[in-house]
């Protein structure tokens, strides 16, 4: 009955974003005078190794267990962003581009192969967490799109990690008590991260041959852009005292129809705010192939007061495959991710799957 009732609860808040969202423009800037803001989206993601996640395909409690992200944005004003923003426009690349900042709160727990062990393994992925506070801008143009983030916070034992894993096992059933020993030591967090990423669909001319189409953002409220293939690379790094790494990759989806935004979001990455969201119903189903090369891992080479634990791979292959459904000024996503070895002596490769919830606030 409660979950019955939470779904036609969704539902009801998806019909009621959708009729508002449909009689406002997507998140373009706002022109003229006015606010500086207007509301943009809510982005919540959750990200876990469990049967329930995985669809009973691991089940597991091992290194990056479980993730939570929580993102607020709102739209600037054409003159803000002139006045604030287009500063950290480096090469004069956009003209008026579609922009939304906002902020993030992040949660991740990481734990050792065998949970249950009270014995010191100095071979394997230690008991950590990591609490964060992000502030983001995102901006696209055409074929074009730009994520900057800076996130702070705090890792170890002040991040809530062991009180909150050892309290969700113990109210559900059958869950394995967790040791938390050999944790990290807190320490003040801070990250910059940047990737860029290009949307590339193929078409076909009037004469029946292969182009690139055209990806203006003067398309319609709706977002659709008509059913078929694309590609969206990606190029990014991190860095800080958390990570350290450089990464690519390419996104690869067909949609019925193509949903308007730049690919689906992850917790350890973000969700695009600048999509638009709005049109009756549409699904896309995606597989995404990457690599990360890794320079520094703090929950692998270990805080700045314990030295080193563990080698990291320096480099690390990444898997996604999931669908995403827009429908009314809602979106959902499920995806399944798979690394492999993150570090020198791990046995076994991790997999972990999310849920994406999202929605227009534009109200």
């Amino acid at each position: 009955m409660q979950r019955r009732s939470a779904i036609i609860g969704a539902a009801a808040l998806c019909s009621f974003a959708g009729s508002l969202a449909a009689q406002n423009a997507p998140p373009e800037q706002i022109d003229g005078p006015g606010p500086d803001f207007r509301p943009g989206m809510l982005s919540i993601m959750w990200e876990n190794d469990s049967p329930f996640h995985t669809l009973g395909t691991n089940d597991d409690d091992r290194h990056y267990t479980n993730g939570v992200s929580i993102e607020a944005s709102v739209v600037p004003s054409d003159a803000f962003y002139d006045d604030h923003l287009r500063i950290l426009d480096l090469f004069n690349e956009f003209d008026r581009p579609r922009v939304a900042t906002g902020l993030s709160i992040r949660h991740f727990i990481f734990t050792p192969d065998d949970i249950t062990t009270q014995t010191f393994r100095p071979d394997d992925w230690p008991y950590s967490g990591w609490l964060t506070f992000g502030l983001f801008m995102q901006r696209r143009q055409g074929r074009i799109f730009d994520h900057i983030q800076l996130d702070l916070g705090v890792t170890g034992q002040n991040s809530g990690a062991q009180s909150l894993q050892e309290y969700v096992h113990s109210v559900l059933p059958e869950q394995e008590d967790p040791a938390w020993i050999n944790q990290l030591q807190s320490e003040f967090a801070a990250q910059l991260k940047y990737q860029r990423r290009w949307r590339l669909r193929l078409a076909r001319d009037d004469q029946g041959n292969p182009v690139l189409a055209d990806e203006s953002d003067t398309g319609p409220a709706t977002g659709s852009r008509g059913s078929g293939f694309e590609a969206i690379p990606y190029a990014g790094f991190r860095a800080g005292n958390v990570f350290d790494d450089a990464s690519i990759g390419t996104l690869i989806r067909y949609g019925w129809p193509l949903p308007d935004n730049f690919g689906p979001g992850r917790v350890f990455e973000f969700a695009d705010h600048t999509r638009s969201v709005g049109q009756d119903f549409g699904i896309s189903i995606f597989a995404r192939a990457g690599a990360r090369f890794v320079a520094h891992n703090i929950f692998l080479d270990g805080s700045s007061f314990q030295g080193n634990r563990l080698d990291p791979t320096p480099v690390v292959g990444e898997f996604q495959a999931g669908v995403e459904v827009e429908w009314k000024g809602c979106y959902f996503g499920y995806m399944q991710a798979f690394n492999t070895k993150e570090f020198d002596g791990q046995i076994g490769t991790d997999r972990q799957a999310q849920f994406t919830f999202g929605f227009n606030m534009d109200f």
